[in-house]
């Protein structure tokens, strides 16, 4: 068994036209340093192709395979290239039986160690099943291997799982598990390197935040106000990128509204959701409170609130004076900003898309109202049933795209639901759904013991809660539960459907409950 270490150079073709002179100068130098690698490990360094972009090399042992391929790697990205050329070359290594004559091999194991190569970017080293099998006990100090998962190569019968080197000098995508789009969820700031699309309103928002002002961002369900807050707007400030401002804390208002808020001048406070102090809180004197102790801050305030609910912020003389005064209007974003926000991430985490896939995404987001968290979904969605790294037009498609990915995921899980728990599913969505009275449905954040009906055991209602919230339609939280986005609720014709068969119900269900509380 030998095996072979195919290479080629990224964007080889725009270089030639570029400058053909520097490149067939570079591309000497490129081929000597690679056979330089590979001999001195021990390999053959074959040939060069197609006008010296490519070229084959055979090893013996895998490893040392490997090992060539990092020192070629390392050895081109140090070299000082003529006329501002950038010579990054990917590998794809794969060990197995080969027909060789006139000095030449021939065969499967060649043809699918170039498949292999062509699933690479520049600078990274993919390697096959077989050999990432052999050489996974004896990677060099400090590289380890990613399972980029199962890929269907053309020309080749099984899919092959592919793995991705990780190290010094070597570039990596994410693991196979893990996706840049968040679905239903919103960006959290730890999720700001996969934020795009959203920079000059979260600059807008930072220049304007100041001690002792209340900032508001206004926008509809669905345009991205948690994400520009969480992954913009808090994420500059953990990162210590806002002047004067340190520790940014995070609170939704919620039933109970918290009245304390004795911070210091220097810690941001962001309230996210201000729309639920009017549909979840019924205290109006707990409201006031609240609001009185959010202005009467000496420290930067920033709160998110649905544009549905602004004529509600006149109902406060001094909050309808602040926000007048001091808010930013978030409306949905361009066409450029939606194509970095599908782009970007997909760069980021070395997935590649299938041509035409951005432009029927950006096609079916147009004249969506809410479409961010539909779009991300969808994408969510499509990332599952990709091929290998490559995210396709059919599994988007699959999906039920912008229009219906949300609906199609709900009614999966619903129906994969043992039958016995299909009216505990029905009613935990019902009690998540906050009805509106001259606005739209909004969801509802509940205290999961709330969830749990007379005489069902807490664990069956646990176990249901879990699957959901694996399934990205729930979020779980410091023992209370909620829809991971209104645009659930609006947009699952299952759960409008039950809406709409029992509101009277659910509204006195809900009376009932609020009067128990108090």
């Amino acid at each position: 068994m030998i095996t072979f270490c195919l290479s080629d150079i990224e964007s080889s073709t725009s270089q030639w036209d570029h400058d053909p002179g520097a490149m067939a100068q570079a591309l000497v130098r490129h081929d000597e340093l690679i056979a330089e690698a590979v001999e001195s490990r021990g390999g053959r360094f074959l040939k060069s192709m197609g006008e010296g972009n490519s070229t084959v090399s055979v090893f013996e042992s895998a490893s040392h395979a490997l090992e060539a391929a990092i020192e070629a790697t390392r050895a081109l990205a140090a070299e000082p290239w003529p006329a501002g050329l950038r010579i990054v070359a990917r590998f794809g290594l794969h060990s197995g039986e080969a027909e060789q004559r006139n000095g030449d091999y021939f065969g499967p194991s060649m043809n699918l160690a170039a498949r292999v190569r062509g699933q690479a970017d520049g600078g990274e080293i993919l390697l096959s099943d077989a050999t990432a099998g052999v050489v996974a006990a004896h990677l060099p100090p400090g590289y380890a291997l990613v399972d980029l998962g199962l890929h269907r190569l053309k020309g080749v019968q099984a899919p092959e799982r592919i793995q991705a080197l990780v190290g010094p000098g070597v570039v990596a995508p994410l693991p196979a598990t893990e996706c840049p789009y968040r679905g239903l969820l919103a960006f959290e700031a730890s999720d700001r390197e996969f934020f795009f699309g959203r920079e000059e309103i979260v600059q807008s928002l930072l220049e304007r935040i100041a001690p002792g002002r209340l900032l508001a961002l206004v926008g509809p369900s669905g345009s991205g106000k948690s994400s520009v807050l969480r992954a913009g707007v808090i994420a500059a400030v953990a990162a210590g990128e806002v002047h004067g401002l340190t520790d940014p804390r995070l609170i939704t208002p919620g039933s109970q509204s918290p009245a304390d808020l004795d911070l210091e001048a220097s810690m941001l406070l962001v309230v996210d959701q201000f729309e639920e102090l009017y549909m979840q809180c019924e205290d109006a004197a707990a409201r006031e409170r609240f609001i009185d102790a959010l202005l009467s801050r000496a420290g930067a305030t920033v709160i998110g609130v649905r544009a549905d609910f602004y004529g509600e912020l006149s109902a406060s003389v001094d909050l309808a004076r602040a926000v007048a005064g001091n808010q930013v209007l978030l409306g949905p974003m361009g066409e450029d900003e939606l194509r970095r926000a599908v782009e970007e991430p997909a760069r980021l985490a070395g997935l590649r898309l299938e041509p035409g896939l951005v432009d029927v995404v950006l096609r079916d987001v147009a004249g969506e109202p809410g479409a961010l968290p539909l779009m991300s979904h969808a994408l969510r969605a499509t990332w599952e049933g990709r091929d290998g790294r490559t995210l396709t037009v059919t599994a988007y498609r699959e999906s039920g795209g912008v229009s219906s990915a949300v609906a199609q995921t709900a009614d999966s899980v619903a129906q994969a639901t043992p039958a016995g728990d299909r009216v505990l599913l029905r009613n935990v969505f019902l009690r998540l759904a906050e009805l509106g009275d001259g606005v739209e449905d909004t969801r509802r954040r509940v205290p999961i013991e709330e969830l749990v009906p007379q005489g069902v055991p807490s664990d069956s209602v646990k176990t249901l809660l879990d699957r959901l919230a694996a399934a990205r339609l729930l979020t779980l939280s410091e023992g209370t539960a909620e829809v991971a986005h209104e645009v659930l609720i609006r947009r699952w014709p299952t759960l409008r459907r039950w809406l709409e068969e029992d509101r009277d119900g659910v509204r006195l269900h809900r009376r009932l409950t609020d009067a128990a509380r108090l």
